[in-house]
């Protein structure tokens, strides 16, 4: 698979953050180019004791112009690099579509970089 040619991308903005003692839920919102606008929700698991990495599992929408929402079951998996994290995620779309998607998020600027490559 190709990683330097996305499918579709664009800069999103981290819009929510919830933390407990083991797991953080983090929502996402912007405008993907050929879906609309779009959302999406990821909670994150930690995976060890150094709480920098582990699983996750999230939800997303789109709505585009014309009125098509798809929706979309998220899986993956996830680390931390200071202050970014970088998510890894096998997306399961309503309309059968799969994606492997990755993730950018800046948690002190509230920046999303993501990038979508479809799997065949």
């Amino acid at each position: 698979m190709d990683f330097s040619q996305p499918d579709a991308e664009g800069t999103f903005e981290l819009t929510a953050t919830l933390v407990d003692d083991h797991h953080s839920t983090l929502s996402i919102e912007g405008e993907l180019p050929g879906y609309g606008k779009t959302w999406g929700t990821y909670t994150l698991q930690v995976g060890s004791e150094s709480r920098v990495a582990g699983t996750l599992t999230g939800n997303g929408r789109t709505l585009n112009n014309e009125g098509v929402m798809l929706s979309a079951v998220i899986s993956g998996v996830w680390k931390r690099e200071n202050t970014v994290l970088h998510l890894t995620t096998l997306d399961q779309v309503n309309t059968g579509d799969q994606a492997l998607v990755r993730c950018e998020i800046n948690i002190i600027t509230k920046q999303v970089s993501v990038k979508i490559f479809h799997l065949d």
